[in-house]
């Protein structure tokens, strides 16, 4: 029997309000965050879905110009991630499974990527013990899942497992956690 297919969702729908500009646009090297993300889920062998609302022309631009596929979300100013993700689920079959980023959270490393992908079911990736991104959620947890519920919840009783993920618990939400981030980078190197 074969294994249920992995689709990458990239969260980026948000207003990005606290950052001042959109930031699946931010520079990440010579890329923006966006496409980043897509290279590496690409690369992993995923095939790549994004949540857009915010900014849709210019993050459906990048988004397919590296190969992914934007999905709209026409009320994201008053929906949150997991509507989006929801938006982006709602056409797969119930067995797939969904590796889940929020596009302010640094890509992940390839090989993790991998790694995270060959776990069975669901699971949500802990980085020195602390929860991470990216996380993978079937598809049919999202698709059933109430009204209000958030990712979070649907993982709850997901299993957790140590992965390499040196920048997978950062949310990057302002120009402050961006300039820590590259720092963090800078001293890494």
């Amino acid at each position: 029997m074969s294994r249920a297919p992995t689709i990458a969702v990239i969260l980026a729908a948000g207003g990005s309000t606290r950052m001042g500009t959109p930031k699946a646009l931010l520079p990440m090297g010579t890329e923006t965050f966006l496409s980043a993300h897509i290279r590496r889920l690409q690369a992993a062998g995923l095939p790549v879905r994004v949540a857009v609302g915010a900014h849709r022309a210019r993050i459906e631009a990048v988004t397919v110009a590296a190969g992914g596929v934007p999905f709209q979300n026409e009320a994201w100013a008053s929906t949150g991630p997991f509507d989006s993700l929801r938006i982006c689920a709602a056409d797969l079959t119930a067995s797939a499974r969904l590796l889940v980023t929020p596009v302010d959270v640094p890509p992940a490393p390839i090989q993790t990527i991998r790694s995270l992908v060959a776990e069975p079911g669901p699971v949500v990736p802990l980085s020195r013990g602390v929860e991470a991104h990216p996380v993978i959620v079937e598809a049919r947890a999202v698709q059933q899942a109430a009204p209000g519920v958030t990712l979070r919840q649907v993982l709850l009783d997901a299993p957790r497992v140590p992965a390499r993920l040196p920048d997978g618990t950062r949310n990057l939400n302002t120009p402050e956690d961006l300039r820590r981030w590259q720092s963090a980078v800078a001293a890494r190197r």
